[in-house]
């Protein structure tokens, strides 16, 4: 182990100062990793004033064989709840005999929503082929009924229902919920985190939809690494 750090040092030194002979005071690069194992990397560097460098294969290897070291230190600030895919941001400061690692993660949003519709005969805030879907099940399977609410959650082109209440076909409600949510939320309320709620119909006078929007978004994790020849890990 005592060899192995010895040899990383003597490697970090040498990548750095190959970095030096760039004459800047900062390169960075974006790589993208499911979970441990790179996914996409153009294996450019850039400088702070935006020129592109490549490096050698023999110095490529030695900042590969630099991250494969701080793996595990990256999984401890990682958040993989949402997704495995996560970026490591890189900047290396070649006078300061420095590479810092950063990273970001998939965060999911939540955005709380609600619409009220008027669905009378004569005054309807609604279109024709949503109102027919309220007659049909009011007529199929509520026939003694005023009034209904059902929850739902929509994700990845799968709409799921739920009632507290016998239904022979299913599909008339998770129907009526993507053309009402199509309506509110636009035709693609299903992509990336869906969203889910509730709607209420009462016959002839209302419908309500109260639902929570789920988003992605990549936030910046507590990753904040430093690493010199003289603290490299074994």
């Amino acid at each position: 182990m005592i060899k192995y750090l010895y040899v990383m040092k003597q490697k970090l030194k040498l990548l750095l100062a190959y970095f030096r002979a760039f004459k800047t005071e900062n390169l960075h690069t974006f790589i993208n990793l499911i979970w441990g194992d790179i996914e996409n990397w153009d294996e450019i560097f850039k400088t702070n004033k935006g020129k592109e460098i490549e490096i050698s294969s023999s110095m490529l290897q030695i900042f590969e064989d630099v991250i494969k070291t701080y793996m595990r230190d990256f999984h401890k600030y990682n958040n993989y709840d949402n997704d495995d895919f996560w970026t490591l941001i890189v900047n290396i400061y070649p006078k300061e005999n420095r590479i810092n690692f950063q990273s970001e993660c998939k965060v999911k949003r939540y955005y709380d929503k609600k619409s009220t519709f008027n669905i009378s005969t004569e005054h309807s805030e609604l279109n024709v082929v949503i109102l027919n879907k309220i007659n049909e099940i009011f007529e199929e399977e509520l026939p003694e009924e005023n009034y209904f609410e059902f929850t739902f959650d929509g994700e990845y082109d799968e709409i799921n229902v739920d009632f507290d209440f016998d239904v022979s076909d299913e599909s008339l409600f998770t129907d009526l919920t993507d053309n009402v949510m199509r309506t509110v939320d636009g035709r693609w309320w299903m992509d990336d985190g869906g969203a889910q709620g509730i709607i209420k119909i009462k016959k002839d006078e209302s419908l309500i939809v109260d639902w929570v929007l789920r988003d992605y978004d990549y936030q910046m994790t507590l990753m904040n690494i430093n690493v010199t020849p003289d603290n490299i890990k074994e």
